[in-house]
């Protein structure tokens, strides 16, 4: 059965797509606010030249219908992995009751019922992704939903004219348009769903959510009508007389007593000694509007529970319990949602603090970096105190990068022995040619957030003129003989694992080459190896796997699920056992690691963790998982300065 977990990480490509547009329109306008703010009011000329909106519109347009393009193929396999699944479940009852299993991909009818439902699904995206628009005041004071193409225009005017009389009144106008579109973000009108696809959009209302949030909704509530139907048809097929209803933690209290029982067909029966409930009793529960649980047809007194009755007793216990925090009293579902609430809050500071940048605003985008630091530092705690897993993915933004609350002297030389030490240093000259701008700016802050040992590191052995020279088509690579870093510029400027991650790994390799290997220590190579081992038993144990590679496979699925930032972790993981990582996502082929000798693992470990170094949150994924590795790392990078 697909548990929770899995069922939410199935449209999470879809999501991310989406909230890089949001982040990307967020960018174009905050950009577009900032070089207006910079043109002088008597430059009415100038000012005149970038109301010329009418490009940034069909860039925006031409994007959505890219990723849609994507997204529509990802809905329809999302709904056969479902369908797959459920069948997957029942073909045990086949054999039970003597029925020969037609499995999915024989089974015309199933397809042709799994496809049409996605095809619904599809079309109900598609005519949300059509109605994009921003919630924001009209003259009366009230909040209306305006199109994309009309509020870009509306901010733009507005940014000029004030420009173009105000200097005082600008920053202050516009500071609270940049708040207003960050709070909003790219929506569509939207009415919760119904029936089998559902009806997404409702024009007579002006009710709307965030673009990602109600696709990814959307999605969620077809894969439930996929379930249903799939398990009626499945179950009609072998002559089920039951259900199964599949267990999720911490459901809200209406559904707490459903979840983990089983249920029989039409009117409550006893088979074998065992009274099994009427469905009907709980029917109408799993059609609310965002339940996550699951049923399964079955066979009664054939079928033995996912859990026993004292199981499910402890499980349900513990959802039971009450958790205190700053006074205040929560049960395990309310503090659910106060995670959820918390995810949000963080989610559209992060929002604020991009456009905030694009905009080069300076005070508020670090007004709201530190927001963000309270919010996810409350955020830790909460979840400590009601130990709940903290969901660090449920806060990401695509583009967001954190920024010190404190404005940095340019002057300040780095700590630990940096030879140069200078901020002001040019260290991103490329070997020849120059840097796009917005590329640098990315590469200069992704610099700043790094650790100061890295940092020290980076400027004792990068020399000013640079060593990277930009190769279009070029995979990111350190060739050792020429003692050049050959790269496409432009891949890594869009790198979906963040931008300036190529730079700063091929430049870990480029360092690594230039201390002679400092990479091969053997306490090095020995920790990297004995944290993914110990890894890999604490989830073989804790899952009662019997084998080691059912465990690689749950750690690969617990790392896809935390997003692309765990690209460097998969490829260690593999590194540690000298092939690509089962069900992993990124990573070295096997030829490379049979081809690497003994120390492969430790060469790319350095170049990822020195990259790691540069990117807060990939550094606390590190030491999460490798931490004996890390620490073995960080000494390495003190001994080079």
């Amino acid at each position: 059965m697909l548990d929770q977990d899995a069922i939410e990480a199935l449209p999470e490509r879809i999501y991310q797509r989406l909230n890089k547009l949001n982040t990307h329109v967020l960018e174009l306008i905050g950009s577009r606010i900032g070089a207006i703010g910079q043109v002088s009011p008597t430059d009415a000329h100038r000012l005149a030249q970038l109301a010329q909106y009418g490009a940034d519109i069909e860039l925006i347009a031409n994007e959505l219908a890219r990723i849609s393009e994507k997204n529509v193929q990802d809905i329809y396999d999302i709904f056969e992995t479902v369908a797959k699944d459920n069948d997957e479940f029942s073909s045990r009852f086949f054999d039970a009751a003597g029925k020969t299993h037609i499995h999915y991909a024989d089974n015309v009818t199933l397809q042709r019922y799994v496809e049409s439902l996605a095809k619904q699904t599809a079309q109900a995206y598609v005519n949300m992704s059509a109605t994009t628009a921003f919630l924001r005041y009209n003259a009366a004071g009230e909040k209306v939903l305006t199109s994309l193409s009309q509020t870009y225009q509306e901010i733009i005017d507005e940014a000029i004219t004030t420009a173009a009389t105000s200097v005082a009144d600008y920053q202050s106008a516009m500071r609270k348009a940049i708040r207003d579109l960050a709070d909003s973000g790219l929506r569509t009108k939207y009415r919760p769903l119904e029936g089998a696809a559902g009806k997404a959009v409702d024009y007579a209302t002006g009710y709307s959510r965030r673009l990602d949030t109600a696709v990814r909704q959307n999605v969620l509530w077809g894969i439930k009508q996929c379930n249903q139907g799939v398990a009626d048809l499945v179950g009609g097929q072998f002559g089920a007389n039951g259900y199964e209803i599949s267990y999720h933690s911490n459901p809200r209290p209406s559904h707490a007593d459903m979840g983990g029982r089983q249920y029989a067909a039409g009117r409550g029966r006893t088979v074998n000694g065992v009274y099994y409930p009427p469905f009907s009793s709980v029917e109408g529960l799993l059609g609310d509007y965002n339940c996550y649980h699951f049923k399964f047809s079955i066979l009664l007194g054939i079928s033995e529970p996912a859990y026993s009755k004292k199981q499910l007793a402890a499980l349900k216990a513990r959802d039971a319990e009450k958790i205190e925090f700053e006074g205040k009293t929560y049960t395990r579902y309310e503090a659910t949602q106060m995670q959820r609430q918390l995810e949000t809050a963080a989610r559209h500071a992060k929002d604020r603090q991009i456009i905030a940048k694009a905009a080069g605003d300076d005070t508020l985008m670090r007004t709201e970096q530190a927001r963000i630091n309270s919010i996810t530092q409350k955020y830790a705690q909460f979840s400590k105190a009601a130990g709940l897993p903290v969901y660090k993915e449920r806060m990401a933004v695509s583009g967001y990068h954190k920024v010190n609350t404190y404005k940095a002297d340019a002057r300040q030389p780095l700590a630990n022995g940096g030879k140069s030490g200078i901020l002001s240093k040019n260290r991103f000259a490329p070997s020849g040619g120059q840097l796009d701008s917005g590329y640098k700016a990315a590469l200069e802050a992704k610099f700043n957030n790094g650790l100061l040992t890295a940092k020290s590191v980076y400027d004792k052995f990068v020399p000013a003129g640079g060593v990277a020279a930009n190769i279009p088509g070029a995979r990111g690579a350190f060739y050792s003989s020429t003692r050049k870093i050959h790269m496409d510029f432009s891949v890594d400027a869009q790198n979906p694992r963040g931008a300036g991650t190529t730079w700063f790994h091929e430049h870990g390799h480029f360092i690594d080459g230039l201390a002679k290997k400092v990479s091969k220590s053997t306490s090095f190579k020995q920790a990297l190896k004995s944290d993914v081992s110990a890894y890999e038993k604490a989830v073989k144990q804790a899952n009662g796997f019997p084998h080691v590679e059912q465990a690689r496979y749950a750690i690969s699925a617990e790392l896809r699920n935390l997003g692309d930032k765990t690209h460097s972790l998969q490829d260690i993981f593999g590194g540690a056992i000298k092939k690509w990582y089962p069900g992993a996502l990124w990573g070295h082929k096997d030829h490379y690691w049979r081809s690497s000798g003994s120390w492969g693992v430790t060469t790319e470990a350095f170049a990822h963790m020195f990259e790691a170094s540069f990117d807060p949150e990939k550094a606390d994924l590190m030491r999460k998982y490798l931490p004996t590795a890390w620490a073995e790392f960080e000494k390495l990078l003190g001994g080079m300065i």
